[in-house]
């Protein structure tokens, strides 16, 4: 293991994606890198939004339909260049 490595509590890429798979989630929370009517919910890392894609697909079937959202600004961009999920305004 890379001393950078060290002290990490997270699991990424396919590894990620495998322990995903086995998991029903009930409620799921999501940070984002930006959000805008037109690209959506974003993330500046292409593997987190990879992951975070994974985490909604196995979320609760009523899920991303139904999101309640809290928006904090405290970020200078609006979109960032990773796609997650369309953002449905009602």
């Amino acid at each position: 293991m890379k001393s950078e490595e060290k002290g990490r509590l997270s699991t990424m890429g396919p590894v990620a994606l495998e322990q995903i798979a086995g998991l029903n989630i009930d409620l799921f929370f999501m940070g984002a890198g930006g959000v805008d009517t037109t690209q959506g919910w974003t993330n500046s890392n292409h593997v987190e939004a990879v992951i975070k894609r994974a985490d909604i697909s196995r979320s609760n079937p009523a899920g991303p339909r139904s999101l309640k959202v809290s928006l904090v600004n405290n970020k200078s961009y609006r979109f960032s260049s990773c796609k997650i999920l369309n953002l449905d305004i009602k």
